[in-house]
């Protein structure tokens, strides 16, 4: 938080004061490391997470929501990691439209297993 521009002069607003307990809560992990496999460009929708909600209940208030991708089997080598050409990064994450799905459920917070929390092709989706 102390790098934001806004929110840094807010109280909490540095990692080193913000109560430990804020990181916690129940997680829900949402598997999509047989699709990550298949398309290094997957892309979580809302369509996903509803699937997933139906199967194994709803993602509540104050829960956090993890996308596993078994992304962390790359960490060896710095170029699988990031796994980028010319066209950019190419790694799995969540639509915008599903983080705004995630926002709306007031969850505690999100993750992933890849270099960022966004999509690799993030950048180009407008």
């Amino acid at each position: 938080p102390q790098h934001w521009i806004t929110g840094k002069d807010y109280p909490d607003g540095a990692t080193d004061t913000i109560p430990a307990q804020n990181f916690v809560g129940p997680v829900n992990v949402i598997d999509c490391s047989t699709e990550s496999a298949a398309d290094h460009d997957f892309l979580l929708t809302v369509d996903h997470i509803k699937a997933w909600e139906a199967k194994h209940g709803a993602i509540n208030a104050g829960e956090w929501v993890v996308m596993r991708t078994d992304w962390y089997k790359r960490n060896g080598s710095e170029a699988a990691f990031l796994n980028a050409n010319e066209t950019g990064p190419h790694t799995p994450g969540p639509t915008a439209e599903a983080i705004q799905f995630l926002i709306g459920k007031d969850i505690k917070g999100w993750g992933s297993e890849t270099i960022g929390t966004d999509a690799g092709k993030a950048g180009g989706m407008e």
